[in-house]
């Protein structure tokens, strides 16, 4: 059976995200992929990469300094779309933070049992809270609401770092006591 803390941990002890930030994520320019149809559904990740005013947040200095080259994106996930099962390629673990609730819209954790069976979970995001999201477990995105896009920042961290690194960090530093 899928373990929820190799999957994802809250990061109940940091302040939530400021709504600076929620508002960013709902009005910046977001950069197209092409769009693939599977099943019915669009097959699509909407990213703006690189200009995201967090980067400059003392959250992320701190990130820097203690893992290397550490970057935050917003991903957005339109109306009926489905981001297919992955695991990610590039890095091994992420800092995601979902920006605001959105109804029918989730993100699924799997694990193989058989060829046709699987073992799912559903990482149970709070709006706004920091959350370590072990992006080598396979996952997948679907945003079912008719109306509403989902919106997530994420947090990349340098493939190097591992989800229990990441764990092991949180569990003991105080370089967040003063803020982020």
């Amino acid at each position: 059976m899928l373990n929820i803390p190799n999957a994802f941990l809250p990061l109940t002890h940091l302040p939530l995200l400021d709504m600076s930030y929620v508002d960013e994520a709902k009005t910046i320019n977001y950069i197209k992929p092409e769009i693939e149809k599977r099943d019915g559904y669009m097959v699509t990740q909407n990213y703006y990469s690189g200009s995201c005013s967090f980067n400059q947040s003392t959250f992320m200095k701190k990130l820097n300094q203690r893992f290397g080259a550490t970057t935050a994106d917003y991903l957005k996930f339109t109306p009926c779309s489905y981001y297919h099962w992955h695991a990610d390629i590039l890095r091994n673990c992420a800092i995601n933070v979902l920006i605001e609730e959105v109804p029918d819209s989730v993100t699924i954790f799997k694990e193989q049992i058989t060829r046709l069976s699987f073992n799912t979970m559903v990482c149970d995001y709070v709006p706004r809270q920091f959350v370590i999201f072990n992006t080598s477990v396979p996952h997948c995105v679907i945003n079912s609401n008719k109306t509403k896009t989902r919106h997530i920042l994420t947090i990349t961290l340098p493939k190097a770092v591992k989800f229990e690194e990441l764990k092991d960090y949180f569990a003991t530093t105080s370089d967040f006591d003063d803020g982020i």
